[in-house]
């Protein structure tokens, strides 16, 4: 897409292989003419992630867990997190 390439050059932090397939597959997605269009289209645009839920949200879905696996998941959870926050500091310094 005419605006997806300039911010791809101007931003070496998406050169990576994770951000080099997100810009990949935006370009596609936006492509009218692309093959993978379709399916790219077809996918839900919404994908709900524990790291993203709120506090009382990840607490409600806890308690349909069984009691040994209520634990794992904030540790599961916070460790996304911290890696998340990690790359986004790579995109957006401060």
């Amino acid at each position: 897409h005419h605006w997806l390439g300039p911010i791809y050059a101007d931003t070496p932090q998406l050169h990576d292989s994770i951000g080099g397939l997100a810009v990949l597959l935006l370009a596609e997605a936006l492509n009218a003419t692309s093959e993978f269009r379709p399916y790219l289209c077809s996918l839900p645009t919404l994908v709900p992630l524990p790291v993203f839920y709120s506090p009382g949200k990840l607490e409600r879905v806890k308690l349909d867990l069984p009691p040994g696996e209520q634990g794992v998941i904030d540790s599961l959870v916070e460790a996304r997190r911290d890696v998340i926050q990690l790359h986004y500091m790579k995109v957006m310094p401060a």
